[in-house]
Protein backbone atom coordinates (compact mmCIF):
# COMPACT_ATOMS: atom_id res chain seq x y z
CA UNK A 1 0.00 0.00 0.00
CA UNK A 2 2.79 2.37 0.81
CA UNK A 3 4.08 1.72 -2.81
CA UNK A 4 1.22 3.12 -4.41
CA UNK A 5 0.68 5.90 -2.27
CA UNK A 6 4.35 6.90 -3.03
CA UNK A 7 4.06 6.39 -6.67
CA UNK A 8 0.64 8.42 -6.54
CA UNK A 9 2.37 11.06 -4.64
CA UNK A 10 5.17 11.30 -6.78
CA UNK A 11 2.60 12.09 -9.85
CA UNK A 12 0.78 14.73 -7.56
CA UNK A 13 -2.28 13.60 -6.74
CA UNK A 14 -4.45 10.45 -5.26
CA UNK A 15 -7.75 9.78 -7.16
CA UNK A 16 -10.24 7.33 -5.65
CA UNK A 17 -9.47 4.97 -8.47
CA UNK A 18 -6.30 4.27 -7.38
CA UNK A 19 -6.97 4.53 -3.63
CA UNK A 20 -9.84 1.68 -4.04
CA UNK A 21 -7.34 -0.67 -5.54
CA UNK A 22 -4.83 -0.11 -2.37
CA UNK A 23 -5.85 -3.09 -0.95
CA UNK A 24 -5.44 -5.21 -3.92
CA UNK A 25 -2.08 -4.09 -4.45
CA UNK A 26 -1.20 -4.94 -1.12
CA UNK A 27 -1.34 -8.73 -2.40
CA UNK A 28 0.66 -7.90 -5.20
CA UNK A 29 3.33 -9.95 -6.39
CA UNK A 30 5.61 -7.04 -6.11
CA UNK A 31 5.18 -6.29 -2.89
CA UNK A 32 8.41 -7.28 -0.73
CA UNK A 33 7.72 -10.15 1.92
CA UNK A 34 9.49 -13.01 3.50
CA UNK A 35 6.56 -15.59 2.17
CA UNK A 36 7.27 -15.03 -1.35
CA UNK A 37 8.84 -17.78 -3.15
CA UNK A 38 10.47 -15.32 -5.50
CA UNK A 39 14.30 -15.63 -6.79
CA UNK A 40 17.06 -13.55 -5.22
CA UNK A 41 16.65 -11.17 -8.31
CA UNK A 42 13.51 -10.57 -8.35
CA UNK A 43 13.35 -9.27 -4.46
CA UNK A 44 16.58 -6.95 -5.43
CA UNK A 45 15.01 -5.84 -8.32
CA UNK A 46 11.60 -4.72 -5.79
CA UNK A 47 14.30 -3.48 -3.19
CA UNK A 48 15.77 -1.66 -5.78
CA UNK A 49 12.35 -0.21 -7.18
CA UNK A 50 11.75 0.94 -3.23
CA UNK A 51 14.49 2.94 -2.67
CA UNK A 52 13.88 4.58 -5.92
CA UNK A 53 10.41 5.49 -5.34
CA UNK A 54 11.97 6.42 -0.88
CA UNK A 55 14.43 8.62 -2.96
CA UNK A 56 11.91 10.41 -5.33
CA UNK A 57 9.76 10.95 -2.16
CA UNK A 58 12.27 11.94 0.13
CA UNK A 59 14.70 13.88 -1.53
CA UNK A 60 12.95 15.56 -4.89
CA UNK A 61 9.50 16.08 -3.45
CA UNK A 62 8.97 19.24 -1.86
CA UNK A 63 5.52 18.08 -0.14
CA UNK A 64 6.28 17.10 3.66
CA UNK A 65 3.60 14.35 3.77
CA UNK A 66 5.67 12.89 1.05
CA UNK A 67 8.86 13.13 3.01
CA UNK A 68 7.07 11.55 5.95
CA UNK A 69 5.74 8.75 4.00
CA UNK A 70 9.17 8.14 2.57
CA UNK A 71 11.33 8.01 5.70
CA UNK A 72 8.25 5.63 7.37
CA UNK A 73 8.93 3.39 4.28
CA UNK A 74 12.60 3.25 4.48
CA UNK A 75 12.32 2.82 8.34
CA UNK A 76 9.63 -0.53 7.05
CA UNK A 77 12.46 -1.33 4.57
CA UNK A 78 14.93 -1.24 6.71
CA UNK A 79 13.43 -3.37 9.80
CA UNK A 80 14.73 -6.67 9.39
CA UNK A 81 11.26 -7.94 11.61
CA UNK A 82 9.04 -6.39 8.89
CA UNK A 83 10.45 -7.03 5.35
CA UNK A 84 12.86 -10.40 4.56
CA UNK A 85 15.95 -9.90 6.55
CA UNK A 86 17.95 -10.49 3.00
CA UNK A 87 16.54 -7.17 1.67
CA UNK A 88 17.00 -5.16 4.73
CA UNK A 89 20.62 -6.07 4.09
CA UNK A 90 20.84 -5.76 0.75
CA UNK A 91 18.93 -2.30 1.41
CA UNK A 92 21.22 -1.44 4.21
CA UNK A 93 24.68 -2.31 2.99
CA UNK A 94 23.68 -0.10 -0.67
CA UNK A 95 22.50 2.91 1.45
CA UNK A 96 25.59 2.89 3.70
CA UNK A 97 27.88 2.50 0.59
CA UNK A 98 26.65 5.01 -1.74
CA UNK A 99 26.95 3.38 -4.88
CA UNK A 100 24.78 5.53 -6.46
CA UNK A 101 23.50 9.05 -6.45
CA UNK A 102 20.26 7.18 -5.23
CA UNK A 103 21.62 5.59 -2.76
CA UNK A 104 23.84 8.77 -1.75
CA UNK A 105 20.77 10.93 -1.59
CA UNK A 106 18.94 8.42 1.14
CA UNK A 107 22.05 8.64 3.11
CA UNK A 108 23.15 12.24 3.09
CA UNK A 109 19.29 12.66 3.72
CA UNK A 110 19.30 10.07 7.01
CA UNK A 111 22.26 12.37 7.82
CA UNK A 112 21.16 15.39 7.96
CA UNK A 113 17.99 14.67 9.73
CA UNK A 114 20.51 12.86 12.09
CA UNK A 115 23.26 15.38 12.77
CA UNK A 116 21.62 18.58 11.78
CA UNK A 117 18.24 18.93 13.24
CA UNK A 118 16.12 21.93 12.59
CA UNK A 119 16.79 25.17 14.56
CA UNK A 120 14.04 27.01 16.06
CA UNK A 121 14.95 29.68 14.17
CA UNK A 122 14.19 28.27 10.71
CA UNK A 123 10.45 27.60 11.92
CA UNK A 124 7.25 29.43 10.46
CA UNK A 125 5.00 27.62 12.27
CA UNK A 126 4.17 24.63 14.95
CA UNK A 127 3.61 22.06 11.85
CA UNK A 128 7.29 22.70 10.41
CA UNK A 129 8.84 22.37 13.69
CA UNK A 130 6.74 19.12 14.25
CA UNK A 131 7.39 17.44 10.74
CA UNK A 132 11.43 18.29 11.56
CA UNK A 133 11.07 16.55 14.78
CA UNK A 134 9.07 13.71 13.57
CA UNK A 135 11.75 13.57 10.51
CA UNK A 136 15.00 13.49 12.66
CA UNK A 137 13.24 10.49 15.27
CA UNK A 138 12.73 8.65 11.93
CA UNK A 139 15.84 9.08 10.98
CA UNK A 140 17.04 7.77 14.14
CA UNK A 141 15.22 4.76 13.63
CA UNK A 142 16.71 4.36 9.84
CA UNK A 143 19.59 4.76 11.22
CA UNK A 144 19.19 2.15 14.13
CA UNK A 145 17.15 0.06 11.72
CA UNK A 146 20.64 -0.29 9.31
CA UNK A 147 23.41 -0.49 12.29
CA UNK A 148 21.26 -3.52 13.82
CA UNK A 149 20.82 -5.60 10.71
CA UNK A 150 24.65 -5.68 10.33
Amino acid sequence: MARTILREVKHGYIDEESTSNMYVATHDKNIITATDDRTHKEMEEDMTFALELVADNLVENCFINANLIAMESLCALLDGWSTDSRISLAAANNILRGDDDTHEAIKRSIFQYVCHPCHEKYFHNELEERHCLVMHNLALAALANMLQIF
